[in-house]
């Protein structure tokens, strides 16, 4: 549930970003796709995409104790911090 919320998030932004160059269609996205490497999200994009997961799950990215460009890499990657948050296990 989580991984398919999180990868429709990811199409979502990518699809939302009207004056992108879009190398790739929705259907290729997968969860081992990367975020900036293969979709090239710009910071804006990140950015959206984190308010976006966070109004979803209700949680807080904290850029202070996280990494967040180590979170923000594949849904597979943000899929299992956002399951270990709401598990109370942190990272």
């Amino acid at each position: 549930m989580i991984e398919e919320t999180v990868l429709e998030r990811i199409k979502a932004v990518y699809e939302s970003s009207h004056t992108y160059k879009r190398e790739k269609t929705t259907d290729e996205i997968t969860l081992d796709t990367e975020i900036r490497k293969d979709l090239e999200f710009d910071s804006i994009m990140l950015v959206v995409l984190q308010i976006d997961l966070e109004d979803r799950f209700h949680i807080r990215f904290d850029p202070v104790a996280e990494d967040l460009g180590k979170v923000f890499t594949t849904a597979k990657i943000i899929s299992q911090y956002i399951k270990n948050v709401l598990d109370g296990s942190g990272k």
